[in-house]
């Protein structure tokens, strides 16, 4: 059995990806980058929008930041990795969850899903397409 403190990056069960919402983009960017050493690359996604890749520098976690759309709520998502987004809804819909948003690509990057546990906090799941 391979021994997965070993491996590197992220394993299916573990968090992959954390997701900040944020009003200010170059002021999240101050803010982390001052608290914490984080660092960040901009993505340009079309129509005006950008959404900041972060790495946190200690080989932790890393994550984006983003300014939610009109009408969705300023909130932390955190994503669990997943081998088949298909099959991870189907379980945490048969565990008691809420999928709130059904499998959906992510422009050539992966596959996610959002969902809520039966307490209400809201998750994502994701299956990246890149090895």
């Amino acid at each position: 059995m391979a021994d997965q403190a070993a491996q590197s990056g992220p394993q299916p069960g573990g968090f992959c990806h954390v997701e900040i919402a944020a009003d200010d983009l170059e002021r999240a960017k101050a803010f982390y980058g001052a608290a914490f050493g984080w660092t960040f690359q901009d993505v340009p996604m079309g129509e005006g929008q950008t959404y900041v890749i972060y790495q946190t520098g200690s080989g932790g976690v890393g994550g984006g930041i983003m300014t939610p759309p009109p009408g969705m709520p300023k909130m932390v998502v955190n994503y669990v990795l997943v081998e088949d987004v298909d099959a991870a809804t189907a379980k945490i819909a048969a565990a008691g969850g809420t999928i709130v948003m059904p499998k959906t690509e992510v422009h050539g990057m992966g596959e996610m899903a959002h969902f809520t546990d039966p307490d209400g906090n809201h998750m994502a799941v994701w299956k990246s397409t890149h090895g």
